[in-house]
């Protein structure tokens, strides 16, 4: 049974103290905060995260991105670096699906290789996250 605690006013999966609060493994996604502020007016003053997935052993961020607003399937941002995960993580998201889709053509000519993909739950609420839109990330078909 997972347990849910409030820790500093946020959602977390409580595994000790300090900058290791949270219980995590590799393919977990979490919200993170982001290194500068968001450029929209509305979001002045507010705190903006962005969304990433566990990596390496628990010791990096993969920034993620989908390629419609309206989808809530995320894939690992080619465009962005992999980010040190100590002390960034705000919340581990819970209603998660992981799953895995063949790698884009560019990178996999002969269609072997998956890529993860994670399916954020519709119980999830991403309005406080920064969400990366990247068209050129949508399945092929």
């Amino acid at each position: 049974a997972r347990r849910r605690c409030r820790m500093g006013g946020l959602t977390a999966r409580r595994a000790g103290a300090g900058d290791d609060e949270f219980f995590l493994l590799d393919g977990f996604v979490v919200k993170y905060d982001l290194d500068e502020p968001a450029g929209d007016a509305k979001a002045v003053g507010k705190r903006r995260l962005g969304l990433a997935a566990v990596a390496d052993k628990c010791t990096s961020l993969r920034p993620l991105c989908t390629w419609d607003p309206e989808e809530r399937t995320f894939v690992e941002d080619e465009q962005s670096d992999r980010l040190a995960l100590r002390g960034r993580i705000v919340e581990v998201l819970e209603d998660v699906e992981m799953s895995w889709r063949q790698a884009p053509r560019f990178y996999n000519p002969h269609g072997e290789h998956p890529e993860d993909t994670f399916c954020i739950g519709e119980a999830e609420s991403l309005e406080d996250v920064q969400v990366v839109i990247r068209p050129s990330r949508a399945p092929t078909t």
